[in-house]
């Protein structure tokens, strides 16, 4: 990632030295200003990272591409930047330099006009490219991902993560629509609170991985009926990635909720495909009453202590290879927080077949890092509104959901090597802080352009004054004297 963006950087400082030489020497050029110096700087560590060379692979059977998908896909690229309510504003709001618009695929009339303003002659029709998604199954879609955009995004961002982690998303959509959206199915989801509903709608599942302390990106997903069991679409998505990418998961670590129970599964991992698991156990399970049969038959348990939680006691347990007679060696991590209100014990544990780690706290530590998968999640679901379907379609939905997924991905990422923060504006949306960014001046000569501060702008452009003012009079002295104008009669 570093390496990415010093190379882009370089790029803009190599631009503008052929700029300002020119400029010294008294070459007129183009002035225009940008938005923000973010947006131009997305727009480099796109074209660095490969990311329009990706759009191209996008699985369009069409034979004459009139309406490109890849622009779609690259306008939901920078909906993950820059929040726009409405396709037609993206050209203005983006950029100033033209140049750079051209570059990430938008026309002359795109720039100019905007497009789909009703009313108006449509230069870019939405209702057509809605027509080209509908031609594209799920299937191709899904396999587009996992295998021209999982290996994109290991060698673009760096690789291997510290752990994976393996999560569902719940996507809503309306029941009672005037077009059924094929595929939705009725399920339960969890809420906030941690009860249980019932909803109508989809199911993401999402491996992802961390971009930093407090950010996420999605290595996999796969869109399913809300009424599948995490289990069975976890399983499905897993042996998809194994299965195309044998070596690619071989020595990571995979958490993951109680929903992904399953003592043969997480054997096949570990033994066909060396993935380690850290999982919490349910509370009716033998397991978790034979962890603390062993801790209560210690004479002095070696009880461990969380910091910022003075009150919970951890207790490393090993020796449970029997669970599900599996043969599988694992170590836990036994847990006893203080009794409820009215005296009930509260004691849970997590397990995990990577046995070098060393103690309970090093397992609850794991275990806990997820939260900040999880928050990563919650921000990929606000930040590209999934529930906020409307085109009952599954290609147009698959479509979106997955492109979202990878743009989500590229965002945080350009984000946390630049360390932009972003805040939270309404009850809903997200926006990134832009105000921090200043104003850009664009200094185009030819086919290279600067890009400057107002200050650094107005100094050059004092220096180049009587320089540009010179070359003016040394052409009025070659050319003559101009022609005097004629008296009007």
């Amino acid at each position: 990632m570093s390496a990415t963006l010093s190379r882009y950087h370089e790029l803009i400082r190599l631009k503008q030295r052929q700029v300002l030489t020119r400029w010294a020497r008294g070459h007129l050029p183009h002035v225009s200003t940008s938005t923000t110096r973010l947006m131009d700087m997305f727009a480099f560590f796109l074209q660095e990272a490969g990311a329009l060379q990706l759009l191209t692979t996008f699985p369009d059977a069409r034979l004459r591409r009139t309406i490109g998908i890849s622009f779609f896909a690259t306008s939901l690229l920078f909906k993950a930047i820059l929040k726009a309510n409405a396709y037609e504003a993206l050209p203005s709001r983006l950029f100033s330099n033209t140049r750079l618009l051209h570059l990430l695929g938008f026309n002359l009339r795109q720039i100019t006009h905007g497009f789909s303003r009703k009313g108006n002659k449509r230069p870019f029709d939405v209702e057509s490219l809605l027509n080209a998604l509908r031609r594209l199954s799920p299937e191709a879609l899904h396999a587009w991902y996992l295998q021209e955009v999982i290996p994109f995004l290991t060698h673009a961002l760096p690789w291997p993560p510290a752990f994976l982690l393996l999560d569902s998303i719940p996507i809503l959509v309306d029941p009672d629509a005037k077009r059924p959206f094929p595929g939705a199915a009725w399920g339960h989801l969890r809420t906030r609170k941690g009860k249980e509903e019932h909803g109508f709608g989809y199911k993401l599942i999402v491996l992802g991985f961390p971009i930093g302390p407090n950010r996420c990106g999605v290595l996999a997903a796969q869109l399913v009926g809300l009424n599948t069991a995490d289990i069975d679409a976890g399983r499905a998505l897993l042996a998809k990635v194994t299965a195309a990418h044998p070596d690619l998961l071989r020595g990571l670590t995979l958490v993951m909720d109680r929903a992904f129970l399953d003592a043969a599964w997480l054997s096949t991992l570990k033994q066909q495909h060396q993935i380690d698991t850290v999982i919490p156990l349910k509370a009716n399970m033998d397991l978790l009453d034979f962890m603390r049969a062993l801790v209560a038959h210690e004479e002095l348990p070696a009880w461990e202590t969380v910091p910022g939680k003075p009150h919970r006691r951890l207790c490393y347990v090993e020796q449970l290879e029997d669970w599900g007679g599996q043969g599988l060696e694992l170590v836990g991590c036994y847990i006893q927080d203080p009794p409820k209100k009215n005296g009930e014990e509260r004691s849970w544990g997590i397990v995990t077949t990577r046995v070098s780690l060393p103690s309970a706290r090093a397992i609850h530590d794991l275990y806990g890092d997820r939260w900040t998968i999880e928050e990563g999640f919650c921000q990929l679901r606000k930040l590209e509104e999934f529930d906020q379907l409307t085109v009952a379609d599954q290609g147009v939905i698959t479509a979106q959901v997955l492109c979202e997924c990878l743009a989500h991905t590229l965002a945080m990422a350009f984000l946390e090597a630049l360390g932009q923060e972003y805040e939270e504006i309404g009850a809903r949306r997200l926006r990134y802080d832009l105000l921090a960014q200043p104003t850009v001046v664009i200094v185009e000569i030819g086919t290279a352009y600067a890009l400057l501060t107002p200050e650094e702008f107005n100094a050059h452009l004092d220096a180049n004054l009587q320089v540009m003012a010179a070359r003016q009079r040394r052409e009025r002295a070659r050319d003559g004297p101009a022609p005097a104008d004629q008296p009007r009669r």
